[in-house]
């Protein structure tokens, strides 16, 4: 029979034998973990890892056991800074209680800064304590990089956006509008000019405004400059001038033009992706309209978006994207395609302007497709306004007027 102090030693040797095969197998599902994990102790001291976080760390079980990360690898904030005792994730999940998600925090590896992705979750006691801190990390250095190269880039663009406006914005050239049949200006469009030791044309200026938040400051700095030059065209040429949807709906647009001769202006809505909200962009264009404004919608034909605005906003004027224009001569699927943008902008009682026009052939054959109006480097190319512009009176090749 078995004594009772024996039963308590074989029951403590079984105890013992489990709680061993236990650590194993927690050590080996802790060292086929893809991602880093480390468990640490309230204050952060590591109880155990596992060899994907090791090998993150630059670090063996060892080095890591009983010691507090920052103790062996000073840890960063993402901009580069060292972490505020209180502030480190660790005690921060600690205070809380409850868990933190994507906290980067960069440490120094082999003489390199190493940037990791940290996920921390509490275990709580009974109590309702922490008791232990549970970290998975992840290698996202490449990542990081990126992300901090484009916010790099992002300051870089703004900086260069606020110059821009602090010197006064863009300067303005004028290009006509013109009656194909007679080559009769009959109004011209505004077009920004930005400083030539940027390399970048006037769509990515606007562009990058817009991404860094400043794109209706850009435009009405634009539009403002443009406003400038009606004093010195002849007075019964129109001025269109570009604005996207924003710049549209902006009470700062109507209250620019409020002294403005708006019979003569005209506004040119450039935006090639849809409009999220009709509704929305109708109201203050309908105000603006009701001022004597008109609207024209830019690269019809170009693309989906463009056929949208022309269905939702009811255009004065559509202008013909360049991609139609181009070998319109010679290209009858381009030439029935405009026939057809003819009869609608006839039936909806609009006027119809082709862009893009290169050669005297494109002119001709847009004539004799019931196209009136056209502009492009053919019919006079982009130019500053001199004072009371006369030129612009002019016929385009007086010579070679259509018959």
């Amino acid at each position: 029979m078995r004594r009772p102090a024996d039963a308590d030693a074989h029951q403590l040797r079984r105890l013992l034998a489990e709680t061993s095969r236990l650590e194993r197998l927690q050590a080996t599902l802790l060292d086929n973990i893809v991602e880093g994990v480390l468990l640490q102790d309230p204050s952060g001291r590591v109880i155990t890892s596992n060899s994907a976080a090791r090998h993150v760390l630059g670090l063996s079980a060892d080095q890591l056991h009983g010691h507090a990360l920052h103790e062996l690898r000073s840890a960063l904030r993402p901009d580069g800074t060292p972490w505020p005792a209180e502030q480190r994730p660790t005690a921060a999940t600690v205070r809380a209680g409850a868990g933190i998600r994507g906290r980067i925090v960069g440490v120094h590896v082999g003489g390199e800064l190493t940037w990791l992705s940290l996920n921390t979750d509490p275990v709580l006691a009974p109590s309702g304590e922490v008791e232990y801190v549970v970290s998975s990390i992840r290698d996202v250095t490449r990542e990081h990089a990126a992300e901090l190269a484009e916010q790099h880039a992002a300051r870089a663009r703004r900086e260069r956006v606020e110059q821009l406006l602090r010197d006064g914005g863009p300067s303005v050239v004028v290009q006509p509008i013109v009656e194909l049949a007679t080559g009769r200006a009959v109004g011209v469009e505004a077009l920004s000019r930005f400083p030539v030791h940027v390399d970048q044309g006037p769509e990515e200026w606007f562009a990058d405004a817009a991404a860094v938040g400043l794109g209706v400051d850009l435009e009405l700095a634009a539009i403002e400059k443009a406003l400038d030059t009606l004093g010195r065209l002849p007075r019964d040429l129109y001025l269109s001038l570009n604005a996207s949807p924003a710049t549209l709906a902006s009470p700062r647009l109507a209250e620019m033009l409020t002294a403005a001769p708006t019979e003569r202006l005209v506004l040119e809505l450039t935006e090639h992706v849809a409009v999220a909200d009709y509704d929305g962009l109708s109201a203050p264009l309908d105000r603006l309209r009701r001022t004597g404004v008109r609207l024209a919608v830019d690269d019809a034909g170009s693309g989906f978006a463009s056929l949208q605005h022309v269905l939702n906003l009811a255009p004065d004027t559509i202008k013909l994207d360049r991609a139609l224009v181009r070998d319109v001569d010679t290209d009858p699927a381009r030439a029935s395609l405009v026939v057809s943008l003819v009869l609608f902008a006839d039936r909806i009682g609009a006027n119809l302007v082709a862009e893009g026009i290169e050669n005297s052939q494109e002119r001709a054959a847009l004539h004799s497709l019931g196209v009136r109006y056209g502009q492009g480097f053919h019919l006079g190319a982009p130019r500053a306004v001199t004072v009371l512009d006369d030129s612009l009176r002019r016929p385009v090749e007086a010579s070679d007027v259509l018959t």
